[in-house]
């Protein structure tokens, strides 16, 4: 690829992540599905449905996107997001529903390491894999704001009809597909292996190298916790006497905050030690669990939005670190494992929490939550020092990951 064609798929890159990640249904998801006559265990049920499909078909649309095209691949995610969407726009039945979270799962994965994965080879033509963090650090920077000004608009068409979020949301989906169509596939080595021997090959991946069994540790105990984090708004939000048409603007300042925070990890901490970044948000997460339950009012407010922190940082240093340790045949396919095992990890959590939350109520709930991840975070942080025992963390540094 010459200069012009890499401007040009980097250009297009930041509008299709833009569009493909504007689902603006974030803040009125849960009251929407209450007003369909579902209850929080329903609610999060469907969000296990939507993990378990990730968890099944990660792989297979990563072989996808290192078999075949990356470019079909993107074009997909939008058709099938879009197609999972409709359905909640036009049944009210739990088990459609639970259909229409299967297909937005599927074309998630679709998009799950192939878009970063064609970023990644497109800089690579020319030496310039090494800017990958910054990019993708920008592009989400871009989607955290977009998301934002979604939120108030999504709060808005809510009180309008409960459905304009989401037909907006199957807009934005359509314009990733057309967006996608515009990308020139970069020249890179595809895996000639069958499916099984690609997955195997994968597999051995992850235990060959130190550095990416130790990321596969974090996506397992910390991939999920924004997730959680997530279906765990509304209900403190309703316990501490929040109104509904105000989750907009909660959501618009959630996003800025992210996006404040990926700006500034790519202006000034994307060179820095990636195993030090990633401890530190196992110690903000905890934080933003824990406090709340012990002090549950309004006030309390901005250690929730410490999530924000790691939604921006957490996918730039996982991906950057993940793409350089990585050949081009499996880039996409490990990506995906790693999403894929952060999926397991919140499809067995989230009927639980549920459970919790309709027996025990919300304070309960931050409670648990907060205990887990503070024991994931001092694992993290023991198996660390084992990594640098082993003078791992050094070549970490040295190689600025």
């Amino acid at each position: 690829m010459d200069e012009i064609q890499i401007k040009k798929n980097i250009r297009i890159y930041m509008f299709y992540k833009f569009f493909i990640n504007m689902i603006i249904i974030g803040p009125i998801v849960t009251p929407f599905l209450l007003n369909k006559g579902l209850n929080y265990t329903q609610i999060l049920s469907l969000q296990s449905v939507y993990a378990v499909t990730t968890f099944l078909f990660e792989v297979p649309t990563g072989v996808v996107a290192d078999k075949f095209s990356r470019k079909l691949s993107l074009i997909l995610a939008g058709i099938f997001i879009a197609s999972g969407l409709s359905l909640y726009i036009l049944f009210d039945n739990f088990y459609l529903l639970a259909l229409g979270e299967i297909i937005i799962g599927i074309g998630l994965t679709f998009s799950s390491g192939a878009d970063s994965a064609l970023l990644f080879e497109t800089l690579k033509g020319t030496e310039h894999e090494k800017e990958y963090s910054k990019y993708e650090s920008k592009s989400v920077s871009y989607i955290f704001m977009g998301q934002g000004v979604g939120g108030v608009i999504s709060s808005i068409l809510f009180s309008m009809n409960d459905d304009n979020p989401y037909i907006m949301s199957v807009s934005f989906m359509i314009l990733a597909m057309i967006t996608a169509l515009y990308f020139i596939e970069p020249v890179r080595e595809k895996t000639t292996d069958s499916y099984v021997s690609h997955v195997f090959e994968n597999t051995k991946n992850i235990f060959k190298s130190k550095i990416v069994l130790w990321l596969t540790l974090y996506s397992i105990f910390f991939g999920s916790c924004t997730v959680i984090g997530f279906f765990l708004y509304e209900p403190y939000f309703k316990t501490v006497n929040i109104a509904v048409p105000v989750y907009g603007v909660i959501f618009f300042v959630f996003n800025i905050i992210a996006a404040l925070s990926a700006k500034i990890y790519s202006k000034y901490y994307s060179g820095k030690s990636s195993i030090k970044i990633l401890l530190f948000l196992t110690v903000i997460v905890f934080l933003s669990f824990i406090v709340p339950c012990m002090f549950m009012n309004i006030f309390i407010f901005p250690f929730i939005t410490l999530q924000q922190i790691f939604r921006a940082i957490y996918g730039p240093v996982m991906k950057g670190v993940l793409n350089r340790n990585t050949q081009d045949k499996h880039r996409a396919t490990m990506i995906s494992t790693m999403s894929l095992l952060s999926s397991l990890a919140y499809a067995g959590a989230l009927p639980f929490l549920g459970m919790i939350l309709d027996n025990r109520g919300s304070k309960y709930a931050y409670l648990v939550v907060g205990c887990i991840f503070g024991v994931f975070a001092m694992i993290l942080f023991f198996t660390s020092i084992r990594l640098k025992k082993a003078d791992l963390l050094s070549t970490l540094e040295n190689e600025s990951l």
